[in-house]
């Protein structure tokens, strides 16, 4: 049996990931950054939380593209000083943690692969791949960023 967290902390482990650059977001904190997230990202807020494939149900603006390597695009995307949360999926199941974008390259390229989501902290854009290997974007910000690295 698959047992996702502790895999995560097996490949921090293994990556030399410190706590100060990626760990998981307090418990107590959890539900209302995921309803900051919903009533941000997602159409319908908080009841398309309820979803498993939060990426059918973005806010425009949105774009989505297809590149070789999507997870490569974080470093070029994501300003690597900015802290963010990110979500990741495991059937149905949301883990969210926060850190910078570079732990977190390190994490997806040492792991098998999952969804995943990266939120600006201020609520300004998302970052998705999904299980298609697609990368989306929401938000005025993140959807220039992509338009502007030329990978539509």
């Amino acid at each position: 049996m698959n047992n996702f967290r502790s895999d995560v902390n097996k490949a921090l482990k293994n990556i030399g990931c410190d706590s100060e650059s990626f760990s998981p977001v307090n418990i107590v904190k959890w539900r209302n950054i995921e309803k900051k997230i919903a009533s941000s990202f997602l159409r319908n807020g908080v009841r398309d939380s309820k979803y498993r494939w939060w990426w059918e149900h973005l806010k425009e603006p949105v774009i989505s593209v297809l590149p070789d390597y999507p997870s490569d695009m974080l470093l070029r995307l994501v300003p690597s000083d900015e802290e963010v949360y990110f979500i990741m999926e495991d059937g149905g199941k949301f883990w969210l943690y926060e850190g910078y974008v570079d732990s977190f390259y390190k994490l997806v390229s040492e792991m098998y692969h999952f969804e995943y989501y990266v939120v600006s902290k201020k609520m300004e854009w998302l970052l998705c791949e999904n299980h298609h290997c697609c990368l989306l974007a929401s938000g005025n910000y993140m959807v220039r960023k992509v338009n502007e690295h030329g990978f539509v």
